[in-house]
């Protein structure tokens, strides 16, 4: 007389005929054998048998005694525990033996967003996945989440501007790995050091017209440099302003270096410093330098910086010893106008005194150079955390689209749509590039086959460019700004807790924040879906939420003032899924997830199971989790 079983706990079976002796006994539940843990002739003791994520179900329990079988008796099979959660809220499960959730019968219509997760911090590893399910018959499917928009579609920038972006960060991540090499070699021989002193190639006493040479990397280490001649077009409080006088016609004029001039000492310089702590000052001359020049343009970047120059020149020979980046200047014949360049310096100028901050921070404690994803993801918090400040703005005001893409004055400086809508929706699987003009374009492996932890070349992903690298990591630092700092000034320790630290990449957040990573990629990742969605009857648990701004208003709805809404093509789109038996497989890169949204009427029990592509549990590195839509 058996009673309804639940997988892996005690039963007891009652009857007649049983063997006193356990060993004696053969108990099969639905034909997989069961433990007997004790026995007489009335009364068997078993452990149920444990399945490999099979749903509630109708089985027959057979016992054996003494080799005379019995009839079959039916019974139900319940799993050890049902997903049992309010909306909005997530269940991660770190045990890949356990990657399984079940669902019982309902006749109601629930929706659960499913992410399979990559916790290795190697980009290069990618992860086979099959996500399966099983039920005895198909629900009825849900309709679509997220109905169509009506109104004009806008892209974050067109093809010109994106092309310069994609060219910039490419030769970027380039400078990062390189620079990578020198610190780490640097740090190898000199060792530990109180403080960084160099001999100040340009002094605190040049002015305005004075002729300086200097030298700009060319790239592939210190070695290999051009011998710039330029001119002081503008010194600063905080910045001297260099022009290569071997630049091209139509290009700035004395009057364009002072605005910029001006703009460092007051707006960028401040606030970036205020937040992130000031660079060093290790060439004595009180300022950092900033060197137009022709030599950039010839690498495809908007700007660098680079670590040579936090190093003697006789060790680095390409180094101007002291805290200096680099910036391109326009060059009509290429297509690149004053026009064209000056939306892009505010950004260029604030993004790259963060890496001078960073390097020489990391440089003056003898730390680590930062992981590429840090450093970038930083460099675009710097370009919002400025662009708050000059726009009286400031974080947790859960801002939506209007803002993000500049909608409420487009007369001023666009601070947010190149890191967060058109960093993120590359991230996504936006591809407006390889395709010039097509701003539909989506690839179908991303995110999941994506990582945000390196860009090009270390990164194989799939991506445009690599440049998942910046939009994707500056969410996930501003996501656990919100969460865990949410005061101006604790907000400001954090990252200069990071610039100081002697760690790198996910061992230094653990250590600042103090919450393992596999947990935070986890609910970042279901953040970047759930954060403020119109479409649940709840709102999601804290942790899943981004109070500085409103993803969803700023990837799935249309702006009320402008009637405006962001492409499509931009948006995270999970796989979609009935609760039936399925199989669906994928690839997951290290910091990515696979996501699936499941959903439907009128369900018959359901089990849904992550597995590798061969069938066999999942690495150590890999989680599963679930967050209740509705």
């Amino acid at each position: 007389s058996p009673s309804p079983l639940v997988e892996g706990q005690a039963a007891v079976l009652t009857g007649e005929g049983f063997d006193p002796t356990p060993a004696n006994n053969v108990v099969t539940v639905g034909g997989v054998a069961a433990t007997v843990t004790g026995a007489s002739t009335t009364q068997l003791n078993i452990t149920v048998p444990v399945s490999d994520c099979q749903p509630a179900r109708s089985a027959n329990v057979l016992v054996t005694a003494g080799g005379f079988p019995s009839t079959p008796v039916a019974t139900t099979v319940n799993p050890a525990s049902f997903v049992s959660l309010a909306v909005g809220q997530q269940l991660i499960v770190q045990d890949p033996a356990q990657f399984c959730f079940q669902f019982p019968k309902t006749t109601g219509s629930e929706s659960y967003l499913i992410g399979v997760q990559s916790t290795s911090e190697t980009v290069t590893d990618l992860t086979a996945i099959t996500l399966a399910g099983t039920a005895a018959a198909a629900a009825t499917p849900a309709p679509p989440a997220i109905p169509e928009a009506a109104g004009a579609t806008a892209s974050p920038h067109d093809v010109h501007r994106l092309r310069l972006i994609q060219r910039h960060r490419t030769a970027e991540l380039k400078q990062r790995a390189e620079d990578r090499t020198v610190f780490e070699a640097a740090r190898a021989r000199i060792g530990p050091r109180a403080a960084l002193s160099l001999a100040g190639i340009v002094d605190s006493t040049v002015n305005p017209g004075d002729t300086v040479t200097v030298r700009v990397t060319m790239g592939g280490g210190c070695a290999n440099y051009a011998t710039v001649k330029t001119v002081v077009r503008a010194k600063g409080r905080r910045g001297i302003f260099l022009h290569d006088v071997a630049s091209p016609t139509g290009g700035y004029g004395v009057t364009d270096f002072q605005q910029f001039s001006q703009a460092f000492d007051s707006l960028y310089y401040e606030h970036a410093a205020a937040y992130f702590g000031p660079p060093t000052d290790a060439d004595g001359n009180a300022r950092v330098v900033v060197v137009f020049s022709y030599e950039v343009n010839k690498r495809e970047a908007l700007g660098f910086t680079t670590a040579c120059d936090l190093n003697p020149r006789s060790s680095h020979p390409a180094s101007n010893e002291g805290e200096f980046f680099y910036v391109l200047v326009p060059d009509p014949a290429q297509d690149l106008t004053v026009a064209d360049l000056k939306p892009f310096v505010p950004a260029t100028l604030t993004h790259e005194l963060v890496h001078v901050i960073q390097f020489t921070g990391r440089k003056a404690v003898n730390g680590p150079f930062p992981s590429i994803w840090i450093a970038e993801g930083q460099a675009v918090l710097g370009e919002e955390v400025v662009g708050h400040a000059i726009e009286g703005r400031q974080a947790g005001q859960n801002y939506g689209l209007r803002i993000a893409l500049n909608l409420d004055d487009t007369s001023s400086t666009d601070w947010y749509s190149q890191g967060l809508i058109a960093g993120l929706g590359l991230y996504f699987g936006w591809d407006p590039v390889t395709v010039q003009g097509d701003f539909n374009r989506k690839i179908a492996e991303a995110p999941h086959e994506c990582s945000w932890l390196a860009g090009k070349p270390e990164n194989p992903g799939p991506c445009v460019g690599g440049l998942d690298a910046y939009g994707a990591s500056w969410a996930f630092l501003r996501w656990l700004s919100d969460r865990f700092y949410p005061t101006r000034s604790a907000e400001s320790g954090f990252h200069k807790a990071i610039i100081s630290g002697t760690q790198s990449g996910y061992a230094q957040i653990q250590s600042v924040v103090g919450v393992p990573i596999d947990s935070l990629l986890a609910q970042f990742a279901a953040m970047l879906y759930v954060d403020d969605r119109d479409d649940m009857s709840a709102k999601p648990a804290p942790a899943l939420r981004m109070t500085s701004w409103d993803l969803y208003n700023v990837f799935y709805e249309v702006d009320s003032g402008t009637g405006i809404f962001l492409r499509p093509a931009l948006r995270l789109v999970p796989t979609s899924l009935t609760y039936s038996t399925f199989s669906r497989s994928a690839r997951v890169r290290a910091g990515s997830a696979f996501y699936a949204v499941l959903s439907g009427f009128n369900r018959e029990a359901t089990a849904v199971k992550a597995r590798d592509g061969g069938g066999a549990p999942l690495g150590p590195w890999m989680r599963y989790w679930i967050v209740r839509l509705q």
